[in-house]
């Protein structure tokens, strides 16, 4: 590690990968990973809101998408398809973690279909304590989207784009309902419409509690330009990770009602230079005429006046040179000495 931000990359993907800075064989006596880490965690939130907020300023979809993401796996200390996610989950350290992963179980749903008794026995625990992580997991939203199409407009001449009109349901349920609950609010959730190119359509935040008392809905109005564009909404808490849902819509129409491309080569036009060599400026580089092409530069002269004409061919400079055939300017060889 040479570098500043090659040291924050490793000490965030050892607190993501449930990896122990606190070990000996990282021990060192010029810095203390552990701190070290600490610190970095800390900034590492709040400039993921800023970039949060840049990517919807600037319309960027994707940026907008993996920030969300990223900033969800750093909330929860661990990435999100894997065994790390389950450390948001009380009483689960780094043991446990590695004991599931064992198992298979990577995600939160998959915690969510094992039973009291299998929980308790891979980790040597007595009981209720399968029982009342279990009770933890089903407490938290279960989130649920719906896509309806209202209005579809084909292209019109092949030129403008299809205009698709959706409307939008999303709502959350809890199977269980706990003390910690009414304790702890969960914040809130973020809807993100985005194309499956890239392109942002929509994106707003809604409280959670709001989406346990009723389901919302919303329209957004989608433009698409290519057969193969398919519209995706994703839907995730901001604070808690691994309960993203996500849901694909793409409109019943055959490829001849969308806008043609246009695959037409574009033509560079072709650009001239045209200096009069028969002003007296004494610039070498404004002496002669360059036609600029395809890669290749090719120079071409015409007849002036005012311009003496040597008997080898070349065009005699405005230096003060004693002798002009034999000048060797730079100017008076690149023009041609026929034309």
């Amino acid at each position: 590690v040479e570098r500043a931000h090659e040291k924050v990359y490793i000490l965030l993907q050892a607190i993501l990968g449930n990896i122990s800075l606190g070990a000996t064989e990282y021990q060192n006596r010029d810095s203390i990973l552990p701190l070290e880490a600490t610190r970095v965690y800390k900034h590492a939130i709040r400039l993921m809101s800023c970039v949060i907020e840049a990517a919807v300023s600037r319309g960027a979809g994707s940026l907008l998408k993996t920030s969300l993401e990223l900033y969800r796996s750093l909330k929860a200390k661990g990435w999100e398809d894997r065994p790390t996610v389950l450390r948001q989950l009380e009483g689960i350290g780094e043991k446990a973690m590695q004991i599931f992963g064992m198992h298979g179980i990577t995600s939160l749903d998959k915690f969510a279909n094992l039973k009291p008794h299998q929980i308790d026995t891979w980790l040597n625990r007595k009981a209720p304590f399968g029982k009342k992580t279990l009770s933890m997991v089903n407490s938290l939203p279960r989130f649920t989207l719906s896509v309806e199409e209202v209005d579809t407009k084909p292209s019109k001449d092949g030129k403008t784009p299809v205009i698709v009109s959706l409307q939008i349901g999303c709502s959350a349920t809890c199977e269980e309902e706990t003390e910690s609950k009414t304790k702890t609010p969960f914040g809130t959730a973020s809807v993100l419409t985005c194309l499956s190119t890239g392109e942002l359509v929509d994106y707003r935040r809604i409280t959670v509690r709001a989406l346990l008392r009723e389901e919302k809905f919303f329209t957004v109005v989608v433009n698409l330009s290519k057969p193969s564009e398919v519209i995706e909404v994703h839907i995730s808490p901001n604070d808690i990770a691994g309960l993203a849902r996500t849901l694909s819509y793409k409109p019943f129409l055959s490829p001849d009602q969308y806008p043609v491309p246009d695959t037409r080569p574009v033509l560079k036009e072709e650009k001239e230079e045209i200096i009069d060599i028969s002003s007296h400026n004494n610039s070498d580089n404004n002496l002669y005429r360059m036609r600029s092409g395809a890669g290749n530069h090719s120079a071409k002269t015409r007849p002036t006046n005012g311009v003496q004409t040597l008997s080898n061919g070349n065009y005699a400079c405005n230096h003060r040179c004693k002798d002009k055939k034999d000048c060797h300017h730079r100017w008076s060889e690149l023009i041609p000495r026929s034309y």
